[in-house]
């Protein structure tokens, strides 16, 4: 599916931008919560190892931490739904700025996520593109390539390390108090990193957005300025 035929003016995304930036705050509080369920958790879980009698604790900490860990996931996933179609748009804008000579077409961008091995490197190449061609003063910088910010790759970094911590809690196995108490640490260290993938993330489909809420209006001032002219 290409949406880039229908019309030839970029489409501005803040609105969008906004959106997905007010899904990750609320769940970026899910996780917030979901640590503190957690802390307290991994408190009665220690107590439990030292022989207190906590096992109505330790079941309340439970439920706590799942129902709230279940609302993560809910925003977590309405976030990722988001952040495709987003970014399925901004690389379709990037043909209407005029950029043909794209290594990641729109469906390529979103693509890549799914693609097992691939999924670790293609797409933060996918929006370094996005971020160079989204550059408001591209074909003014006397013939230089734009940058890339390293703002991508820090929120790749981030983004990498908070999976793994995640596969790693996951993959751990629950049977004892020192393995349960292990797992609830490694979770713990999760959603501490992802925090700060959520922060990235929003901060980087902002910027990206106003960048290429430029790019529209320069594109749609030239537009208008031709055919003034013509």
């Amino acid at each position: 599916m290409d949406t880039t035929a229908g019309s030839k003016e970029p489409r501005s995304l803040l609105g969008l931008a906004h959106w997905l930036t007010a899904t990750l705050v609320l769940c970026g509080l899910s996780v917030v919560i979901t640590i503190d369920n957690l802390a307290y958790e991994t408190n009665n879980l220690s107590a439990a190892a030292q022989g207190s009698p906590v096992a109505s604790e330790l079941h309340l900490a439970h439920e706590r931490v799942r129902d709230s860990g279940v609302l993560a996931i809910g925003f977590a996933t309405i976030a990722l739904v988001l952040l495709l179609v987003w970014q399925f748009l901004a690389h379709a804008n990037l043909r209407r700025f005029g950029d043909e000579r794209l290594r990641f077409p729109p469906t390529v961008a979103v693509l890549v996520w799914f693609v097992p091995g691939l999924d670790l490197v293609l797409p933060s190449l996918a929006v370094r593109e996005l971020w160079k061609r989204s550059d408001p003063d591209l074909g003014a910088l006397d013939g230089r390539a734009p940058r890339a910010s390293p703002l991508v790759a820090l929120w790749w970094i981030v983004l990498l390390a908070a999976a793994a911590a995640i596969w790693m809690a996951l993959r751990a196995d629950s049977a004892g108090v020192q393995v349960l108490l292990h797992r609830e640490r490694l979770l713990l260290a999760a959603c501490g990193v992802g925090l700060g993938t959520l922060a990235l993330t929003a901060i980087l489909v902002e910027r990206i957005s106003a960048r290429q809420s430029i790019r529209t209006n320069q594109t749609i001032s030239r537009s208008w300025a031709s055919w003034r002219r013509s």
